[in-house]
Formats: C-alpha cells, structure tokens, sequence
C-alpha cells in the first residue's frame, strides 16, 4: 500500500468499504493478467510442504494468506494453519505489519465468519494490497471443502509473468477493469478508480462530478458520477 493511495481516505471514514475500495483496482488486475498469462488451465493444486502452486503443467512460488471453509464459512488467517510452514506465511505477517502501521489491523481479523459484505476474497485482496512487495499476485482457487488464498511469488520460471504485471495498462483495457470490478464488488466507485489510477502510475484532474485520468500519448479518460459517488459514464478521449 502506497501511502499517497491511502492518503484517498483522509476525507472519508475508514470502514471496510472504503479500504477495499483503495486495494481492490491493481490486486484485481494483477488477477486478470495472470489468468490470461496462464491462457486458461484445466487443473490447480497446492503443495503446503513446499510452498508451491501446481496449474496444469505450470509450477509456481506462492505464499498463503487465508481460507474458508465450506461448512460454516469460517475465514482463517493462514498462520493459524498448521500444515504451513513459517517460512511461507511471511508475506501475510508482513502485510499485517504494514496494516498496523497504517492503523487499520482490525479490519483484517485472524479468523471470523465471512457474508456477502466481506468474503475470504475481499480479505486477500486487502491483504495482498498491503503486502509491501510488488512482484506478487492474487490468486485464488477451491479445494476439497474450502478457498484457498495466496500470493504468487517471482521466481526465474515465470519472469514473463511479472514483467506484464508491473507495466502499465492502457486506457483501452482500464475502462472495462472498471466497470468489471465494479459489476463484481459493492465499492466506492470514486476512491476504487482514483486509486486503480494511482496504481496505473496515472494523474488526474477532478471537477465536482467528473474525474479525468491522464493516461501515455495523450489520451485520457473522463469518468462521470452522479451526486452519491456512483459511475455513470466512463469514456476514453484523445487530445
């Protein structure tokens, strides 16, 4: 979590919401390019012993951060996790580090019973949000009896991979991330899209009801809401 990004919560109230909102952008894009990295696979495993995610034929460094379980949708920090070694939680302890920094730990418990409001997906992106490591990504998949969440790791078998993840996305490909994220997730669509455009390394202009972001060669998006922060209207303009 960059510190200009949660400095987007200065004039709002800190509640779960609005702190979803600032993570969720990047995360979730990370977790489209992977999947379109991956083109599609048939199969997925995980390996507790030795940290590592099996897709298809594709083998992955990956760290754990939680799970639910079926049966009572119970979301358990993976530290709590016996069948994990230390050694592949760190990144989860390091992102509850920079939680308690930033004064917001509380919105990331240990364990409790997850609803529509907050899911085992919504706590790993916040978790992975606030991992202080940007060659990581989210990804998510269900097992016997539970979700599993973790984070992908860089090793020198997948440096294509993260080369796509830290590059910029256009303006063509930021549009329809947006209103996807915003299909999926009960967000604030302002502070979602001002922060995904942060994340993106874009500026922006802000006027009442319209928000511009400034995109490479010129082209821009301007984004309309209505009075209660909702998005009307997003539409990419070439100067």
């Amino acid at each position: 979590m960059n510190k200009v990004n949660f400095d987007l919560l200065k004039n709002s109230t800190i509640n779960f919401k609005n702190l979803f909102s600032i993570c969720v952008g990047k995360v979730y894009s990370n977790k489209l390019e992977f999947i379109d990295y991956l083109e599609g696979f048939e199969k997925w495993d995980t390996d507790l012993d030795t940290g590592k995610l099996i897709i298809d034929e594709k083998s992955f460094d990956v760290q754990y951060l939680g799970s639910v379980t079926y049966n009572d949708n119970m979301w358990f920090s993976a530290e709590l996790e016996k069948g994990i070694p230390e050694e592949y939680v760190k990144l989860l302890i390091e992102s509850r580090k920079s939680m308690k920094n930033y004064n917001v730990k509380d919105f990331y418990p240990i364990k409790v019973k997850t609803d529509d409001k907050i899911t085992g997906e919504m706590l790993g992106i916040i978790c992975t949000a606030f991992i202080p490591n940007k060659e990581i990504c989210f990804f998510n998949g269900k097992a016997e009896g539970v979700n599993l969440y973790m984070v992908v790791n860089k090793n020198e078998e997948n440096p294509d991979l993260f080369k796509n993840l830290t590059q910029n996305i256009s303006a063509e490909k930021f549009i329809p991330r947006v209103m996807e994220i915003i299909s999926k997730y009960n967000i604030d669509h302002k502070l979602m899209i001002k922060s995904f455009l942060l994340d993106n390394n874009c500026t922006y202009d802000e006027d009442e009801n319209i928000l511009i972001g400034n995109f490479l060669n010129d082209v821009k998006i301007k984004f309309v809401f209505d009075e209660e922060g909702k998005l009307l209207n997003a539409e990419s303009q070439l100067n």
